[in-house]
């Protein structure tokens, strides 16, 4: 479902500007959510949005709703328990960008984003882990976190904080708002 809020990122010739490791990054090297915080260990910003994933439907729909732009970056919690992974996807479209999202649900099996790797990262999606995909504009945000080596936590709740933590990566999103005049 399109958000009328953001209705004003839907097409990315309205917000031509390309993401940069600055823009994605730059304000958020150190995030935070309730117990937990995160350090940026590693980030990259690639044009070929097919190397950074896997899945034929998957790859099939990035390049038909015209992926220009794969934002990846790796968090190491402070305490060295949990690591998260944050996804920018650049579509041509909210059309796009809702149907990657479909196509990122585990139960279609179309395909996944790979993480990034970074020091402290190591063997990230093996053992549980808890991924949230949502479009926003022309764009597809993803936060995906898990426990330092995959052991599943006490509480799922646990999850949803580090990954509210992690996903403070998405505000560029609403930076990008304002410059279209949202």
């Amino acid at each position: 479902n399109a958000d009328p809020g953001t209705g004003k990122l839907n097409l990315r010739s309205a917000d031509q500007r390309p993401l940069t490791d600055g823009v994605v990054f730059g304000d958020v090297k150190k995030v935070g959510y309730r117990t937990f915080t995160f350090d940026l260990a590693a980030s990259a910003i690639s044009s070929d949005c097919r190397a950074g994933s896997w899945g034929q439907r998957l790859q099939t729909d990035l390049q038909r709703y015209g992926c220009t732009q794969l934002a990846r970056g790796a968090y190491v919690s402070s305490d060295k328990q949990y690591v998260g992974q944050f996804f920018a996807l650049n579509l041509d479209r909210a059309e796009g960008a809702q149907q990657i999202v479909r196509d990122l649900d585990p139960q279609i099996a179309a395909g996944f984003l790979k993480p990034l790797p970074a020091p402290g990262v190591e063997n990230f999606g093996g053992g549980f882990s808890a991924a949230y995909a949502e479009p926003i504009g022309h764009y597809v945000v993803m936060t995906w976190v898990q426990r330092t080596g995959g052991q599943r936590p006490a509480s799922l709740n646990q999850m949803i904080d580090a990954s509210l933590a992690v996903g403070k990566a998405g505000n560029f999103t609403w930076q990008r708002l304002v410059l279209v005049g949202g």
